[in-house]
């Protein structure tokens, strides 16, 4: 124990036991957001991991149902699946919730340079 009673903090030792050096590199879900155009919500948030899979996706204002429902069904599901479904799909003019997240991830796509 230490002076003021708390436990004392492990110790930890670097140890090599050769000339190579390995490097594990950690990737975090991206948390992305993206202001759609002509529809009631304000934004799209959403994360995709190292898989380009979708972690998380919510929508900001407009129909609560609805938008939970495109959330509960497009988590977990890959990225490109997530356009071809969805891309193009509209409500009351040109575009939808659904349109606006399948462009959302398009440029998810073209910002990280996913093919």
């Amino acid at each position: 124990l230490q002076a003021n009673g708390s436990p004392k903090p492990p110790k930890f030792t670097l140890c090599c036991t050769n000339s190579l050096s390995i490097k594990k590199e950690i990737f975090m879900d991206r948390l992305e957001t993206y202001r759609p155009s002509g529809i009631c919500s304000k934004q799209i948030i959403f994360t995709v991991n190292e898989d380009n899979v979708i972690t998380s996706c919510r929508f900001i204002h407009g129909c609560s149902g609805n938008q939970q429902g495109i959330s509960r069904l497009v988590t977990g599901m890959h990225i490109d699946e997530v356009i071809d479904r969805l891309k193009g799909i509209p409500c009351k003019g040109v575009t939808s919730c659904p349109d606006q997240l399948a462009r959302a991830l398009m440029a998810y796509k073209e910002k990280y340079d996913i093919k």
